[in-house]
């Protein structure tokens, strides 16, 4: 529900929400999640976080055609998306003045310090005891670790990076320790990398498979030979069917991570969707590119994170 009186923090932001102990700001819409988002635009500027904001301005106005009024509309819209959580947000009442409407977005900064704090600490733990997993495990599980514990030192980071704005002391003890467990990291993923090496082959390719796996790999900073003592091996089916319209290929596939010992490690398998086409060679060559397509988005991911 609207409010209908002037609200005090709509006359005096700053009275209600003293800079000492909050950070605010008014947003204001066609709508009230228009204002909420216009509010959060400004507070993601505060904090420094990447912020897209699309809006679009609106009009009302009628038109005399022949004798007959028409109306012409548009409507007013504010899309906002950010890449980074915004700690602790509360928002006012909306108050509607006119054609808009306005909303006042506040964190308490004490609120936002413990949480920020907690969201650095919290990833910084995880990472520490990944990479104590790390000590002993096999090659594969250890880069692993490796890699989970850096994007959880790259959330850290940017929980502290927010931080700095509010508590400059905090966030810098927090930065120490995120540069620290990324030296450590780093360390562990570099190791593995040099001690990894890797034999593709395939059943079922007609080489792009093979060639976007190796991509891939080296790409991670693994090296690809034959002699590799780690065997990446991909398997690819194909489900033919027709009907009036065409013909179509189904592909499958699935990547198996094997050691030296015969035993797989890692793993990843997909069905994708029927690729059709007026001859079967060239349904043939486009599930073929579907199925590059998907392992370029998400082999990496699925095998070493």
């Amino acid at each position: 529900m609207y409010s209908q009186t002037i609200p005090l923090w709509f006359q005096s932001r700053t009275f209600v929400f003293p800079e000492s102990d909050f950070v605010s700001a008014l947003g204001s819409g066609a709508s009230e999640q228009d204002a909420k988002n216009d509010a959060l635009a400004s507070l993601s500027l505060f904090f420094g976080v990447q912020v897209d904001v699309k809006k679009s301005s609106g009009f009302q106005a009628t038109e005399t055609v022949r004798g007959t009024a028409r109306q012409k509309k548009s409507s007013s819209q504010t899309d906002v998306s950010s890449k980074n959580e915004l700690p602790a947000v509360q928002f006012t009442e909306c108050f509607s003045s006119g054609s808009l409407c306005y909303v006042c977005a506040y964190i308490r900064r004490a609120d936002a310090i413990a949480e920020l704090s907690s969201r650095a600490e919290n990833a910084l733990s995880q990472s520490d005891f990944l990479l104590m997993s790390a000590v002993g495990a096999d090659k594969i599980a250890a880069f692993r670790a490796a890699k989970q514990a850096l994007d959880l030192c790259t959330a850290a980071e940017n929980a502290a990076r927010e931080l700095s704005v509010l508590d400059n002391a905090k966030s810098s003890a927090l930065y120490k320790q995120m540069r620290e467990m990324k030296s450590r990291a780093e360390k562990i993923a570099t190791e593995k990398r040099t001690e990894l090496v890797f034999r593709v082959i395939a059943d079922g390719d007609d080489g792009s498979a093979v060639n976007c796996v190796k991509e891939i790999l080296q790409k991670e900073g693994f090296l690809c030979a034959d002699s590799g003592l780690y065997t990446v091996f991909i398997e690819l089916s194909f489900e033919e069917s027709a009907n009036a319209v065409g013909v179509f290929v189904k592909p499958s596939f699935s990547i198996q991570i094997f050691d030296a010992g015969g035993n797989a490690i890692a793993s990843y398998t997909k069905t994708l969707s029927k690729f059709g086409h007026r001859t079967l060679e060239a349904a043939y060559s486009k599930a073929r590119v579907e199925v590059v397509k998907n392992l370029r988005s998400n082999a990496a991911r699925e095998l070493f994170e």
